[in-house]
């Protein structure tokens, strides 16, 4: 059983976590006892992550459950380079590419995005379950290799971690351009 408070006057919804072996740890009975509302939860790293919605102010108990489903909710998937990240019960669909640009300018220069390249990218990891979506990138640009990580919840939040490692001796300047487009 988990307590989560939202010390907050507006009402929050937002992953949450605790480490796996907390849940196996507890016996069954007791976590029926508490009186928690059972959400889906899904295992992520160690941890068990699950979706916990709180009204201002207030305390809620909740019941991980990796066993629980949750209904179709926002989905990714990566395809001719593009990351598309839909919800299918409101047709909304965001693409995100990914591009660098080289070369040297002025910070508060807007980088020509028209001019970046995009890099190829194959799919290495990925999982999906009750609670999230998964999917790990790596992708090669002239010296640059790009490791792209992109965990999308089906309740609507997507977390993006995009690495860039310069691998050649020649260091230069290279700006990373990623760009949404709403349809």
């Amino acid at each position: 059983m988990v307590t989560v408070r939202n010390n907050f006057d507006f009402p929050a919804r937002t992953p949450a976590t605790i480490p796996a072996e907390t849940l196996s740890q507890a016996a069954a009975g007791q976590l029926e006892a508490a009186g928690g509302q059972r959400v889906p939860a899904q295992q992520l790293d160690g941890t068990l992550v699950f979706i916990a919605d709180i009204p201002a102010q207030c305390e809620t108990v909740y019941l991980p459950d990796p066993d629980a489903s949750m209904p179709d909710g926002t989905a990714v998937c990566w395809r001719d380079g593009v990351l598309r990240i839909s919800r299918p019960a409101s047709d909304l669909t965001v693409e995100l590419t990914l591009g660098l640009i080289e070369g040297d300018m002025c910070l508060y220069e807007a980088p020509p995005v028209d001019a970046a390249e995009w890099p190829e990218t194959t799919i290495h990891g990925g999982e999906s379950g009750s609670v999230f979506t998964r999917l790990e990138l790596t992708g090669q640009w002239r010296s640059y290799r790009i490791d792209l990580a992109v965990v999308c919840f089906h309740a609507g939040y997507v977390d993006i971690e995009v690495g860039v490692t310069n691998e050649a001796a020649e260091r230069k300047h290279a700006y990373l351009a990623l760009v949404k487009k709403l349809s």
